[in-house]
């Protein structure tokens, strides 16, 4: 029933029109915020999460909840494929042009095979015993409804590093 519930809670977020809030947000704040959730897992699982914030244009329009959701979804698959041993995941963001922001979630875990890349985002695909395959579907849409892109690379034993592309906010912050 759990089961159930969860994956029908992620099939409503996909299908039902949600009120979005958008709204000037420093990225590096919402990523940090998203980062103190992690610091106790990543601890009790040997994981050091290291922060590369090189971005000098921080800031994007956004429904803050969304795009927190596609940090949490992103930081716990990376925790999750570390596993054995531990390692660390390093989050980077940067201005690649003046257009966009890229954020970068970097692990040193397992890696995923390439017949297994092809297939992620497609619903009820996963790799994970109790997987939905859900989450990666919901974050791929919630990119694309904030005008970005998600490109994943990986390398079997060596990681994965999965790109966020996120355009930068051509308003000015309200304080």
């Amino acid at each position: 029933m759990n089961r159930i519930e969860t994956i029908l809670n992620e099939l409503l977020v996909l299908a039902k029109p949600q009120a979005t809030k958008f709204a000037s947000q420093d990225v590096i704040e919402l990523l940090s915020s998203v980062v103190t959730l992690f610091e106790t897992q990543g601890n009790l699982n040997n994981i050091q999460i290291a922060e590369e914030y090189l971005a000098t244009d921080r800031m994007i329009e956004c429904d803050e909840n969304q795009i927190k959701q596609v940090f949490i979804n992103f930081i716990k698959n990376s925790m999750e494929a570390m596993t054995t041993g531990g390692g660390k995941i390093t989050l980077h963001v940067s201005n690649e042009n003046a257009d966009f922001i890229l954020i970068r979630v970097i692990d040193e875990g397992c890696g995923i095979p390439n017949h297994v890349l092809e297939r992620l985002g497609e619903p009820f695909y996963s790799t994970k015993e109790k997987g939905t395959g859900l989450g990666m579907m919901v974050s791929n849409k919630i990119i694309k409804d904030h005008k970005g892109k998600v490109n994943i690379i990986s390398e079997i034993n060596k990681g994965t590093t999965i790109e966020i592309w996120l355009p930068v906010s051509k308003g000015e912050l309200d304080l």
